[in-house]
């Protein structure tokens, strides 16, 4: 009966223990600059194709095979049936996103953000990637987070007093959880294929050249050099879903995690893939390191500027 009791009151612990709001507001910064870039960068030069009346997928026939006789939240039907309604529409979901990164109307902007997202992914679902699912959910859940606390416009411009810098962090926690999550399914599928566990998987990876971005390191070219990076991969993925959690090693693991998502972008054109998995590490990140950085980073700052009067 004790042992309920500890586990129970962990599980409150973990979902409604107060915790900072700084590194939530600080992913909503980063989140939201990238799904403006992700919107202005993937969706809008290619508009024409997906989302527009003369669309190379009929919608009608689209959404007969997709979602049969279910209803869906769709803002594009909606609209007249003009492509500068439509184009607008996007352009909205970029200014939401610049509105939500700078934290002005940041509650209004995150939920017009989420609700644009939504339409065009429900509109056009063949055009998605694992990152358009991933950056759908986190919208969602950072609907529910009072991401305007801190380090945002509206915190400067309307309060006159410093709001409560803690919260209830269970919108942080299902991010975090469904971060993990996508680390933990990834994880046991690569140990449940042979290319991985005989170290051979990168090396198939590193051929497929219509993915590569910019060129692939020397050492992937040998034997041994694919090998390493196979197994770094899956001892790397594993440590996203475990060593992530415990205080001692997270910033370790953040650290680790950061530098292998790049590493990934600098190999694969992904899109924004890696770099919303890249915002989501400050949610992990300890606050008291958080602020530590920020106070070293002004503490420079502050001297620079008066030496410059």
């Amino acid at each position: 009966m004790r042992a309920l009791t500890k586990a129970l009151s962990a599980w409150r612990r973990f979902w409604f223990e107060p915790a900072s709001v700084r590194p939530i507001c600080l992913f909503r910064i980063l989140f939201g600059f990238f799904l403006a870039v992700n919107l202005l960068g993937y969706y809008l030069p290619y508009y024409r194709f997906f989302f527009s009346v003369d669309a190379v997928y009929p919608t009608a026939l689209l959404f007969f095979f997709k979602y049969g006789n279910n209803q869906v939240f769709d803002l594009l039907l909606l609209l007249p049936p003009d492509d500068s309604f439509r184009l607008g529409f996007i352009y909205l979901g970029v200014a939401a996103s610049i509105l939500m990164a700078i934290g002005l109307f940041t509650r209004v902007s995150t939920i017009v953000a989420f609700a644009c997202l939504l339409t065009l992914n429900n509109h056009f679902p063949l055009m998605l990637n694992a990152g358009d699912n991933y950056a759908r959910l986190c919208l969602l859940f950072l609907c529910f987070a009072p991401t305007d606390r801190a380090f945002s416009l509206d915190n400067l411009l309307f309060r006159k007093e410093q709001p409560e810098q803690v919260f209830e962090p269970w919108s942080q926690r299902l991010i975090q959880i469904q971060f993990a999550f996508i680390f933990f399914i990834n994880w046991i599928y690569k140990v449940c294929g042979d290319i991985w566990t005989d170290g051979t998987a990168v090396y198939y990876a590193t051929r497929l050249t219509e993915f590569y971005r910019l060129p692939m390191p020397v050492f992937l070219d040998s034997a041994f050099g694919c090998k390493l990076a196979t197994w770094a991969t899956l001892w790397i993925e594993f440590l996203l879903f475990t060593l992530i959690w415990p205080k001692k090693t997270r910033n370790y693991v953040v650290v680790t995690g950061v530098l292998f998502q790049l590493g990934l972008d600098w190999c694969f054109n992904l899109g924004m893939f890696e770099y919303f998995f890249v915002a989501t590490y400050l949610l992990f990140a300890d606050p008291g390191t958080i602020d530590s950085i920020l106070t070293t980073v002004f503490k420079k700052q502050a001297p620079e500027a008066v030496a410059n009067e």
